[in-house]
């Protein structure tokens, strides 16, 4: 959509706002082609041009007449210059435009821009779509790398992206980082390795060269290390320089280059120095430093010294890599060609299932759900494809599923992706989830059963009817008159259609769940996809409460973070049934942590207090909460009745 608009004038002062520091506003309007019947919301981020993120605002348009001419305000805590911003639209939560805005000042009107299709320009696409909310992306922020350093990264990313997202291009198995000896480790680390695994650091390890050419036990746990593992980090420091070494060093190489780990990508760092000694002395390490990813890590410098010292910061090697990936403004040549090398990694825009489908890989934990459910979906292609095909004679599409698991375990997120999935594949025409459950089903008289759930019905063709706690539509009384047989029976009609243009999910604990199946034996065989989802691990409890407290910009000790852990392990060693999970970990945090984090921090002094004090918690914030989970204990154990006699 290439004739849709979008300009942006700056307000001449300071306004107020309702979000906290936000009180530099930004007016944008935009002129899209055609109305959007189907938009629920549109959404507008504002970056520099260095990809700093200025400000964003999301418009609820469901139910605006006119959708082709819209003006929203975003507000920033920094104050909008004159110049130039990149703004990217997305509709309904999916990135879909970029545009260059340009001549953003208080005076004029503002300019016109074209919005772009994203898919046009694939570095801006993988920076909206894979950095936001990431964690390599937070990692690679709090280095501080010089603003100019970001084009050249996120075109360096680009290209691992490719290689490790796109299934039809060849993972590649080797990684070179080489700059200031106090960045390589954390870059190397915490965002290489951390974007190549998904997050899950456990399959990477770490060595050193120096230890390896050492002797045979460090050669047994590398190799162990290789074949296991998917990142392995290897340190070039401190290598000898004799006869020795050097072949030891190329037979290493030789190794690595030639497949014999396939699975596994590593990832060099060392000096430049070191890195040039050893690509001059090592053949297989310069044939690979000629074919794999090279980063380049500048000088650190802190933000200030980014505007006065853009020059300063550069060794030669990095001016040379800036040169051809960026291009010089004023010249033609190098701007065809840098056109010519965003042309060819051009994709089409992946459609909504695949995003969701990113979004279920990206999940915590659940990694028998994750593979059941692409195993169901590909069963699901194949035999769309074979009907196109006209192959194999008329087949019934049926693909309802039960998901058994305790409260917690994420089964009401991915009954939501499963829709948007199979609304990608052309199995669901709409692909939306309506969630219900026993209490908005069951009337109170006779007939407002089969109205309610006709409606829930109506409602959710084209996409997932999700039923919570399934197993509560019956009673286990066979002679009762509840009325939640009705919605079971009226279900069966469903259930029964060949083609239904709709899944239907039942949830809750297994052995309940299945006791609903005995109810009716013709259930059982209306759902053929069965899935199991397993509690979380301390581990996985852990990450979702590191993720939780990261998206909202908090801080917590080491201190403080072994004594959040003692909690989970305690809670996951004296579960119940009933154990809430996610549900629990996202409890504590929000009604036991913070709470207690801020009556610390507002019975301090903190009229001058910094950031750090409103971000950092400390141990005793743990401590406290925990307190308060054992004076619930305590009181909850008042409450049962003891059995026997009283003395």
């Amino acid at each position: 959509m290439s004739d849709s608009l979008i300009k942006a004038k700056r307000k001449q002062a300071r306004v107020a706002s309702s979000q906290e520091n936000a009180c530099y506003q930004l007016t944008v309007d935009l002129k899209l082609v055609k109305d959007f019947c189907e938009l629920d919301e549109i959404s507008v981020n504002i970056y520099s041009t260095d990809y700093v993120f200025m400000g964003k605002t999301t418009k609820n348009v469901h139910n605006v007449k006119d959708t082709k001419n819209l003006k929203l305000s975003i507000g920033s805590e920094r104050e909008w210059s004159d110049g130039s911003y990149l703004a990217f639209v997305s509709c309904n939560d999916v990135p879909c435009w970029v545009a260059l805005l340009e001549d953003v000042d208080k005076k004029g009107k503002g300019v016109w821009s074209v919005l772009e299709d994203l898919s046009d320009f694939p570095v801006y696409e993988l920076f909206i779509k894979n950095t936001f909310g990431s964690q390599w992306w937070n990692e690679y922020l709090s280095l501080r790398l010089p603003s100019d350093y970001n084009q050249y990264f996120l075109i360096q990313m680009r290209d691992l992206h490719d290689s490790y997202i796109k299934a039809n291009i060849k993972p590649c198995r080797a990684i070179f980082v080489a700059g200031e000896s106090y960045l390589l480790r954390d870059f190397s680390l915490h965002v290489l390795a951390d974007f190549i695994t998904g997050g899950d650091m456990k399959a990477c390890n770490e060595i050193s060269l120096s230890d390896l050419l050492s002797g045979e036990d460090s050669w047994r746990m590398f190799n162990g290390y290789a074949t296991y593992g998917r990142v392995v980090l290897v340190d070039l420091f401190c290598l000898g320089r004799s006869e020795r070494d050097r072949n030891l060093i190329s037979l290493f190489g030789s190794l690595v280059a030639s497949g014999a780990y396939p699975n596994t990508t590593f990832i060099f760092y060392s000096s430049n120095e070191e890195f040039e000694r050893i690509s001059e002395s090592c053949k297989p390490f310069a044939d690979m430093n000629r074919n794999f990813n090279v980063f380049l890590l500048p000088s650190q410098v802190d933000e200030e010294s980014v505007e006065t010292e853009d020059e300063d910061f550069m060794d030669d090697d990095f001016d040379k890599l800036l040169e051809e990936f960026i291009g010089q403004e004023n010249s033609e040549a190098e701007t065809e060609s840098t056109d010519e090398k965003v042309a060819e990694a051009q994709e089409t825009l992946p459609e909504e299932g695949v995003c969701a489908e990113q979004k279920l890989m990206q999940m915590i934990g659940l990694g028998r759900v994750k593979q059941e459910i692409v195993e169901a979906k590909t069963m699901a292609q194949f035999y769309k494809e074979r009907e196109k095909l006209g192959v194999g004679g008329f087949r019934e599409c049926r693909n309802h599923f039960l998901f058994f698991g305790n409260p917690g375990t994420g089964k009401t997120t991915v009954a939501k992706l499963i829709g948007k999935i199979y609304h990608q594949i052309g199995v669901l025409s709409s692909g939306h989830t309506v969630v219900t459950n026993r209490s908005e089903l069951v009337g109170e008289y006779i007939g407002q059963t089969e109205l309610n759930t006709n409606k829930a019905i109506s409602n959710a063709r084209g996409g997932v009817l999700f039923i919570d706690e399934a197993y509560n539509l019956i009673s286990g009384d066979s002679e009762s008159r509840d009325y939640g047989k009705e919605v079971v029976n009226a279900l069966l009609t469903v259930l029964s259609e060949p083609n239904p243009d709709m899944i239907v999910i039942l949830a809750g604990y297994e052995d309940k769940l299945k006791r609903l199946l005995d109810f009716n034996q013709g259930l059982t065989d209306r759902f053929p996809l069965q899935i199991h989802f397993d509690d979380y691990s301390v581990d996985e409890l852990m990450e979702i409460a590191h993720c939780k407290l990261a998206e909202e910009d908090y801080v917590v000790t080491d201190a403080a973070d072994k004594r959040l852990r003692l909690i989970v392990e305690n809670a996951v060693r004296n579960k119940n049934a009933y154990f809430g999970n996610g549900r629990w970990i996202h409890n504590l945090i929000d009604h036991k942590v913070l709470p207690k984090m801020a009556a610390r921090v507002m019975a301090t002094p903190h009229e001058d207090a910094g950031k750090e004090l409103f971000c950092t918690i400390e141990e005793s914030d743990i401590e406290e909460a925990e307190r308060l989970i054992d004076k619930e204990q305590i009181a909850k154990s008042k409450h049962v009745r003891k059995i026997g006699f009283a003395c």
